[in-house]
């Protein structure tokens, strides 16, 4: 259909849809889109499409996709913010936060391409595992704006960080740290401004702490808050006595609203598209560390060990792997097991703690593949481990060195499909 936009006024169009702009001057969240310049609209998006002159738009939508208002939906706020952003000591570090829902993506989207504009370095930090713009889900990611963009996901990623988790729960440390990480390389990289998306993650103990922890891992020069009625004052309050700058904004209207099924259609869309193309790569324990586990940094224990240790389980135990505080055992089968079991293998082997697991439960495991650098070259899927040989073998698009492998707690299907949240430890 032919859309008509007046100066001054700003057409919506929710996706999926297709846009093209067919003369005169508009604009998306500050960049211009030239004549013949088509932009597809994911479903859960909405494109705010402002018209500076008498312009023409070709839109294939839903007729109820399409929509008018008068004005702008770039709130004064919003512009106010950028100018003070401009007048900062460089680099300034700009962390926002938010619920879900609230426009966060969209204001780093608009302050990135002012700033652009203005002539600074912009870099921007995706810390949100499980709504990534910049990477795949399950990481974090760091890139600088090139030139204005329309959308998050159209920045350059020029460096990953792996969490293994579409949830910020049980994988704290990770993105913390990797946030660290990710803020010194753009610093070190000549970054003047940094602006950092988070998640929604807002309610709760839980919450609070962990996005103070953030802050002050960070420290960032100003902390903007999007809420609706005082949600993220448990955070900011405590603030309001230091040297941080902080700005309240208010929710704006026509804001994207993603259930939780288009969050996930997203989600298993990227993880599909981000395994595109993907080849089985078999890797010997001894080329690689494992981070965090047992597998493959411990002794690996003797037959005769394995054979006591199958009288008391009565099953077949395919390999053991001990450390001074720990012990991986893999059995043949999936075997249930009582305490006094447990505790009796704990004696045996004399550690503290004994895992057990069996053969094929790491099949579809999610994996992040890091470099000698400990930078995220990319994810990869777990085919299989093969414990007596000593190899694994690995589903992945990543053609550099692996010096590292990470596990997720996440189990996928080859094509990138969620298959369950899991907690098989190794």
């Amino acid at each position: 259909m032919q859309v008509a936009v007046r100066a001054g006024e700003t057409v919506i169009v929710r996706g999926p849809a297709r846009v093209e702009a067919q003369g005169g001057r508009v604009e998306v969240f500050g960049k211009p889109l030239e004549e013949g310049h088509v932009v597809i609209v994911r479903q859960g998006d909405s494109l705010p499409i402002e018209g500076k002159t008498e312009s023409s738009l070709a839109v294939t939508a839903e007729e109820d996709h399409v929509s008018k208002i008068d004005g702008s939906t770039i709130p004064p706020s919003w512009n106010e913010l950028s100018d003070e952003i401009a007048r900062l000591d460089k680099p300034a570090t700009i962390m926002v936060l938010g619920d879900v829902n609230t426009g966060k993506t969209a204001l780093i989207t608009y302050l990135g391409n002012v700033a652009l504009t203005r002539g600074f370095r912009v870099a921007v930090i995706d810390l949100d595992v499980g709504q990534q713009n910049l990477g795949p889900p399950t990481t974090l990611g760091m890139g600088f704006l090139r030139e204005p963009v329309i959308a998050l996901a159209e920045v350059p990623v020029d460096v990953l960080s792996f969490v293994g988790n579409t949830s910020p729960h049980g994988r704290l440390l990770q993105i913390i740290t990797g946030a660290r990480r990710l803020l010194e390389r753009a610093r070190s990289s000549g970054a003047d401004v940094i602006l950092i998306d988070t998640t929604g993650w807002i309610y709760g103990r839980g919450a609070w702490e962990f996005k103070t922890a953030k802050i002050n891992m960070i420290r960032p020069t100003m902390v903007v808050a999007i809420q609706r009625k005082g949600e993220l004052e448990p955070i900011l309050s405590p603030l309001r006595h230091t040297r941080l700058l902080i700005r309240r904004l208010n929710v704006p209207p026509n804001v994207d609203v993603r259930t939780q099924s288009v969050r996930r259609f997203r989600r298993e869309s990227s993880f599909k598209r981000y395994l595109s193309g993907s080849r089985s790569l078999v890797l010997n324990f001894a080329d690689v560390g494992f981070v965090s586990t047992t597998l493959g940094n411990g002794t690996y224990m003797s037959r005769d060990v394995l054979a006591t240790i199958e009288k008391v389980f009565q099953t077949r135990v395919v390999y053991c792997e001990r450390t001074p505080s720990n012990c991986l055992i893999v059995t043949s089968t999936p075997k249930s097991l009582n305490p006094e079991i447990v505790q009796a293998v704990n004696s045996l082997v004399g550690v503290e703690e004994v895992t057990i697991t069996s053969k094929g439960e790491e099949r579809g495991l999610l994996v992040g593949l890091l470099d000698e650098d400990g930078d995220t070259l990319g994810l990869g899927v777990v085919q299989q481990i093969l414990y007596e040989r000593r190899k694994i073998r690995i589903l992945t698009s990543v053609r550099g060195k692996i010096s590292q492998i990470c596990f997720g707690s996440i189990r996928l299907s080859e094509t990138g499909a969620e298959l369950e949240h899991v907690s098989v430890r190794l």
